[in-house]
């Protein structure tokens, strides 16, 4: 089908309604020329909205894997300084430098652990924190078990967005893992929910605004969750 077919030509460049169009057809020509416009409009801020996640995202990989490089030389530097204290004597170098030598990989140890810790310092284990109580008690109501382990999923991720910006909150069989933005919102985390007395307010404070909104008191997590760094953590 033409232009001419359609009712309308061009000239000079730019648009010109042909005489042979309607008033109604016009207006409808136009109508649709703006919703394609703004079809189009849109698209472009997708696209530019899904260039910028690419690049934070690749930009936070970049940052993440410097930051594991750092912290796995630490990590070999100790245990090469650990290994030659192993091999030391009490026969060779006397009693007295031999305790030296064991204090010293207490602490070397320390040290490990705290490289270790700070490699994978943005993710923390939820232990006692999970659907399981909910999918026992509701497994006969799918519908209800589904709007109340939305609100659960929500309260939790209140619950640490307080301490910084949550990437990940990974729901498992009997735990939970909370990824951070940054190591530093972990650490706080860590310090502050590691308290069972903070866990505990939150807790209330959660539970008072569900029953506001007519949220049975178990939907809130229970205050006996508890937060720590993952185990078996493997960097080098």
């Amino acid at each position: 089908m033409s232009m001419a077919d359609l009712g309308w030509t061009t000239a000079g460049g730019g648009e010109a309604w042909s005489e042979t169009m309607s008033k109604e057809e016009k207006k409808e020509e136009k109508k649709r020329q703006i919703r394609q416009r703004m079809l189009e409009q849109i698209e472009a801020q997708r696209e530019e909205a899904r260039r910028v996640r690419e690049e934070k995202e690749q930009d936070k990989a970049e940052r993440d894997k410097a930051e594991e490089a750092v912290h796995a030389e630490a990590v070999e530097s100790v245990e090469q300084e650990l290994t030659r204290l192993a091999a030391v004597n009490r026969w060779d170098v006397g009693e007295a430098e031999y305790k030296r030598s064991r204090e010293r990989i207490r602490e070397l140890e320390r040290e490990k652990r705290l490289h270790m810790e700070k490699a994978v310092g943005r993710k923390l284990f939820i232990g006692k924190l999970s659907h399981a109580d909910l999918d026992e008690k509701y497994a006969k109501n799918p519908p209800l078990l589904r709007t109340y382990k939305r609100h659960r999923v929500k309260a939790v991720q209140d619950l640490f967005g307080e301490f910084g910006e949550v990437e990940e909150i990974t729901w498992t069989k009997n735990a939970v893992f909370v990824t951070f933005a940054e190591a530093k919102a972990a650490e706080t985390c860590l310090e502050v929910l590691g308290y069972y007395p903070n866990r505990l307010e939150r807790v209330k404070a959660i539970r008072k605004a569900q029953k506001q909104r007519n949220i049975p008191s178990i939907v809130a997590p229970s205050p006996s969750f508890y937060p720590r760094w993952p185990k078996n953590v493997v960097i080098l």
